[in-house]
């Protein structure tokens, strides 16, 4: 890793530029939180001559981190993630080039344990390699990892905070946490597994313990993924379901009255479904839901989600995104639904456009708005957009 001399934070690593649909969502939330420091920064330096020494003080290093976020910001966007951290691809086995390897981030700083794990790990899983806390944070925002072999005592962020960061927030995608470490003393086991990890291994460690211990939790990552994603996931569609929709819902409404960022919903119900089984046999009314659900996954971005919410009613919620950008994309999504036809039906599409303002209003409220705006475009005739006012 190149060093001019300075140290650098996790986020001075930086994204990849277009790369992550998390690192778009976290550039959408620092922008506002920037440009209020700078606001209120500037109103004070305005008012310089009622302030103390220390207090203008204090107002030109709140300047001068607003800077550094910043530069944070356009380094977040557009810089390429350091070349230290590397990827290796496991080939599949023979006769099984259809099944994916699970993939696992080794974060360790001792080159020695490093060639070890690879040359014991590569040829059964993906592996991915970072030198410090930072880097595997980076990987974890970049990446999906089944389970992240962690060292304890890593430069930059420890192992006990990287714990807790990736079990205490859904913004990381890690499935389960391997802590390992030098020390053998209860009370760091006994932290590191409060904290969420997974399990905790003692260096030097056994090879075929090892192997044992992480085919256990990888056994046990794959069956509650499972049951996880049959659990939220509509059978038909692919698409999130209810239940996956009212979670999404409360947990972005939760982000927005944090930053002060906007929030739409659009709700979506098919015209005249019940026609088209009448006419054409129920085969041509799932494929009509179908048809539907791929128009609404093709037109958003990846954090956006899409959900299946009734028979033919569906939900698109919309992060950092306000009642006109919402209401463009709502009309563009019934002109596609209206432009495909199945089993010889021309396809068609009510909707309802609903935008969070007010930070008292709950995720039941903007549902309803949204639903309310539906069943006015159904009343004037289908086929067409209603924005609700809230």
């Amino acid at each position: 890793m190149p060093d001019n001399g300075t140290t650098r934070s996790p986020i001075d690593l930086a994204l990849p530029k277009r790369t992550s649909a998390l690192a778009d969502r976290w550039a959408g939330d620092l922008r506002l939180p920037i440009a209020m420091i700078r606001r209120h920064a500037g109103a004070l330096h305005a008012s310089e001559g009622a302030l103390t020494d220390a207090q203008r003080q204090s107002v030109l290093v709140i300047e001068d981190q607003a800077e550094q976020l910043g530069r944070l910001l356009g380094a977040l966007e557009g810089i390429e993630p350091p070349a230290s951290i590397e990827r290796h691809a496991a080939l599949p086995p023979s006769g099984a080039a259809a099944l994916t390897p699970p993939a696992i981030l080794i974060a360790d700083d001792d080159d020695g344990i490093l060639e070890s794990l690879g040359d014991l790990l590569s040829d059964r899983y993906r592996l991915t390699v970072a030198r410090d806390g930072g880097e595997a944070m980076v990987a974890l925002c970049l990446w999906t990892f089944d389970l992240a072999i962690i060292d304890l005592r890593l430069p930059v962020i420890d192992g006990f905070k990287l714990v807790r960061a990736i079990c205490g927030s859904g913004e990381f995608q890690s499935s389960a946490v391997m802590l390992m470490s030098g020390r053998s003393d209860p009370e760091f086991k006994v932290r590191g597994l409060a904290l969420g990890a997974a399990d905790y291994v003692t260096k030097p460690f056994d090879s075929d313990e090892l192997m044992a211990r992480i085919a256990r939790i990888l056994t046990t990552v794959t069956r509650e993924a499972s049951l996880r994603a049959d659990a939220m996931t509509d059978p038909m569609t692919g698409l999130a379901n209810y239940r996956s929709f009212s979670q999404s819902l409360e947990r972005e409404l939760e982000r927005s009255r944090r930053y002060a960022m906007p929030l739409s919903l659009i709700t979506v119900d098919l015209d005249r479904l019940k026609v088209i089984n009448d006419e054409h046999g129920h085969d041509a009314g799932n494929d009509a839901i179908r048809v539907a659900a791929r128009v609404l996954t093709s037109a958003v971005r990846k954090f956006e989600v899409v959900a299946r919410i009734g028979g033919d009613e569906f939900a698109v919620i919309l992060p950092s995104t306000g009642a006109s950008d919402a209401g463009r994309l709502a009309e563009r999504l019934r002109a596609e639904i209206r432009a495909h036809v199945v089993h010889g039906a021309r396809l068609s599409a009510s909707v309802g456009v609903a935008s969070w303002t007010d930070s008292s209003v709950g995720a039941a409220a903007l549902v309803k708005a949204s639903d309310e705006a539906l069943y006015r475009a159904k009343r004037a005739g289908r086929d067409r957009v209603e924005i609700a006012s809230l």
